[in-house]
């Protein structure tokens, strides 16, 4: 297990919660994630994440959405960032292209 994954199943429910909002803030996602620990490696962590995101509905991917991260740019200091350092921002940056349909 990797230190992070190590790290993050010792946090209380409310500790690993809060990380979660940070990035996204999606409460009931944030939750459910927080009640499948522990997860022992990262193929488990983003199958929990996708069930999970699947599983909500509109309104708590709207909630999601309302939150906007950011990638951190690493080149100046010559190291790359595989996708796994954000920092949030409440100022919308880029777009999201969707399709909202009804279901009958």
């Amino acid at each position: 297990m990797n230190e992070t994954l190590t790290r993050w199943n010792r946090l209380s429910s409310a500790e690993v919660e809060s990380e979660i909002l940070r990035c996204c803030g999606a409460r009931a996602w944030a939750r459910q994630m927080a009640e499948r620990r522990p997860i022992p490696d990262k193929t488990t962590l983003l199958g929990a994440s996708d069930e999970i995101w699947r599983s909500l509905d509109q309104r708590d991917w709207i909630e999601a959405f309302e939150i906007h991260c950011l990638l951190v740019d690493l080149s100046h200091t010559g190291q790359d960032n595989p996708n796994e350092i954000f920092v949030p921002t409440d100022e919308p940056h880029g777009y999201i292209d969707a399709r909202v349909s009804r279901r009958a």
